[in-house]
């Protein structure tokens, strides 16, 4: 071991707890560590000042950066959870990912706040007696420059993992009400339903805080709950991982091997992965059997006439009986139409739609192919 670090022990109340960690190497030998947890009225390293949590508070969410080759904490910030009204004021951090450039974003669950977390811009709301996720960028200096707030007017929201890829955030967690993922921080936004329950959702940002898209499995039964654990991405799909009972549907999207069942006695609970799109967040499950995918903009279909008013014929490559998923999306991500085919030329029908852009997803032989077509009347 080249250094270790500790926490001194609170006054009153419990430990600090640390729930993930993530590292950055800027590529010269400079490595910073973050951490991101919750703790109990005082939080101290024997060499850096500590902070203490607001007396009407609680618990509290921290994020704390350390020197990656000396241990030595560099920055340690609590979210600053209090007010007010003297109660049950509890914020967490749940999880906490990186970018190249050094910017750290941490997520994780509030239940009371008046001000700005961690000190920054962008105030949050209270949400009453509910639980809200925030979402918090940092700089190289651990110093906040954006907060939001993923929210439900009626239920909790309770974030579970973050991760970084392609210049966009992934947040996965558990929600009990439709989901409300502000593009900016502004009333209104982007709104997900589900059904009953506990449910799993997975929100999109870009690295500047707006919001891309967010979705949630379903299940039309009550008691049956659907738990998130954690979340990554590799540039083409978003994997979230937890654990679930009853059935397991999809608010958008449709797996080749469908709704998942957890099993035929009540309160069975299984484990599951799911992947989502990246660029709709549409739900596809991982097939045990699949290769990893690929994906390539306008080479291998064809489509004419482009524009059209309505009618036109989609070209694949390959044979005559090679089955394949053709999926046709509008602008905002909603899925329209849907269908499988063995032929290498198909017509398709977009009569009834509006003017404008659509894309259209090509699934066949592990491969994914894009393009999009024009409507115009």
């Amino acid at each position: 071991s080249l250094w270790t670090q500790e926490s001194l022990p609170s006054t009153i109340g419990s430990h600090p707890t640390v729930n993930d960690l993530a590292i950055w190497n800027n590529g010269f030998g400079s490595t910073s560590v973050y951490i991101t947890g919750q703790y109990e009225f005082t939080f101290a390293f024997p060499v850096f000042p500590g902070i203490t949590i607001d007396p009407q508070a609680e618990k509290d969410a921290y994020i704390c950066r350390l020197d990656g080759a000396t241990g030595n904490v560099n920055k340690l910030t609590a979210f600053g959870i209090g007010g007010a009204v003297v109660g049950s004021q509890v914020a967490n951090g749940t999880s906490i990912t990186v970018n190249g450039a050094g910017n750290a974003f941490c997520t994780g669950t509030y239940n009371y706040y008046t001000g700005a977390p961690f000190a920054g811009p962008n105030p949050l709301p209270a949400p009453g007696n509910k639980i809200s996720t925030f979402v918090t960028a940092f700089n190289l200096a651990a110093t906040p420059f954006w907060s939001r707030r993923i929210f439900s007017p009626m239920g909790n929201v309770m974030s579970t993992g973050i991760t970084y890829n392609g210049n966009k955030l992934y947040i996965s967690g558990t929600t009990t009400g439709n989901i409300i993922v502000p593009a900016a921080y502004i009333p209104g936004g982007l709104h997900v339903g589900i059904g009953l329950s506990k449910r799993v959702f997975v929100a999109s940002m870009n690295a500047a805080g707006g919001a891309l898209w967010a979705n949630t499995t379903t299940d039309a039964t009550g008691g049956n709950d659907h738990l998130s654990t954690r979340i990554a991405a590799n540039g083409y799909y978003t994997y979230t991982t937890g654990s679930f009972s009853g059935t397991m549907n999809y608010l958008t999207g449709a797996p080749v091997s469908g709704p998942l069942v957890s099993g035929i006695n009540p309160g069975t609970v299984n484990t599951f992965i799911v992947r989502n799109e990246e660029v709709f967040g549409n739900f596809r499950m991982q097939d045990e059997n699949e290769q990893p995918q690929t994906l390539d903009l306008n080479e291998d279909i064809k489509i004419y006439p482009n524009p059209t008013s309505g009618n036109f014929y989609l070209s694949l490559p390959g044979s005559e009986n090679e089955p394949c998923q053709i999926e046709i999306f509008d602008m905002t991500g909603r899925l329209i139409k849907s269908i499988k085919s063995e032929d290498s030329l198909v017509t398709l029908d977009l009569s009834d739609q509006s003017e404008g852009i659509y894309l259209v997803k090509v699934v066949q032989n592990a491969k994914v192919m894009s393009s999009k077509i024009t409507i115009q009347k």
